[in-house]
């Protein structure tokens, strides 16, 4: 059987990242057989995604070590459990820190499938974004694109084109998970189709195999939200006064978490664990954005 490579964002230690990459590996290996996912890694990627910087310079990074300390000990207990995920439920390939690195490695797989995720935003504030993703090196093996997304730096790409482009044309096929990234290739002769984001791809049995049971013997209202929004936040606490129910925030906390209410900034996001989604089986709300809609989705679970 062909040996198949995944590039992708799988370890920035976040549940959208980590839970797209376990359902495109889990789906490739059903259908083709041998697949494992090329453990890049860069040191600008670790680095960002530690629960405290080492070494800060940026001003983000002091403000984020800082608002972080009260919540160590769960926020490390997270990194850990994160870890734990990519390296025992993802099947990964050797560690891959560099360009040069990732090229060796990409010498072992007959296919390269590129996606999902934001691996194609190239947005300058994006620190570890990286024109890798579209395989700019010379073509060995085949090549396929699934689900990977320009985000919003979509209408700003033509300014790179000469970066992208060239190395776009080396793919045997091309899709994207949303519209304005497929008429963008279409509009520069690339065939290109729009998929299902990879968490969709599986039904509820694939994410009960690697459930652990909820932490939490009660209901709670869980919290999602890269931003937390003061719309966000003012939503929850409707929400968690209407149900008499405490919220459980999930995100790395920031500054503003304070806008939520007590509750959630006792239980930051150490909880719950990247492999508890069987907990979310007992919510009815879930205030949230981007991945987790997708999520509940597919769970199956209703939103009243």
């Amino acid at each position: 059987m062909n040996r198949i490579g995944i590039l992708t964002y799988h370890a920035c230690n976040n549940y959208g990242a980590s839970l797209q990459a376990f359902a495109l590996q889990t789906t490739v290996r059903e259908r083709c057989g041998d697949c494992e996912i090329i453990h890049y890694r860069s040191d600008v990627m670790r680095e960002i995604t530690r629960p405290f910087t080492k070494r800060p310079r940026h001003p983000k990074e002091f403000i984020k070590n800082v608002t972080r300390l009260p919540y160590r000990a769960a926020l490390e207990r997270r990194d850990r459990l994160f870890e734990e995920f990519t390296n025992e439920v993802l099947r990964v390939g050797p560690l891959c820190r560099t360009r040069e690195e990732v090229i060796a490695q990409a010498e072992r797989y007959d296919c390269i499938i590129c996606g999902s995720d934001q691996i194609w935003n190239l947005d300058p504030g994006i620190r570890y974004q990286t024109p890798l993703f579209f395989l700019n090196f010379p073509k060995k093996q085949r090549r396929v694109a699934y689900a990977p997304s320009f985000s919003n730096w979509v209408k700003d790409a033509p300014t790179q084109e000469d970066v992208f482009l060239p190395w776009l044309r080396t793919f045997d096929a091309l899709s994207v998970r949303e519209e304005s990234g497929a008429e963008y290739l279409r509009s520069l002769g690339l065939p290109c189709e729009v998929v299902l984001d990879p968490t969709l791809l599986l039904d509820r049995p694939a994410y009960d195999a690697i459930a652990r049971a909820p932490s939490l013997d009660h209901p709670y209202i869980l919290l999602f939200s890269w931003t937390m929004t003061r719309e966000v936040c003012q939503a929850a606490r409707r929400i968690s006064a209407a149900l008499g129910r405490k919220i459980i925030s999930i995100v790395p906390p920031a500054c503003d978490l304070r806008r939520v209410s007590a509750p959630a900034r006792r239980r930051p996001a150490g909880v719950p664990r990247p492999r508890t989604e069987r907990g979310f089986h007992r919510n009815k709300f879930l205030p949230r954005d981007g991945f987790f809609f997708a999520l509940r989705k597919t769970l199956r679970l209703g939103l009243r």
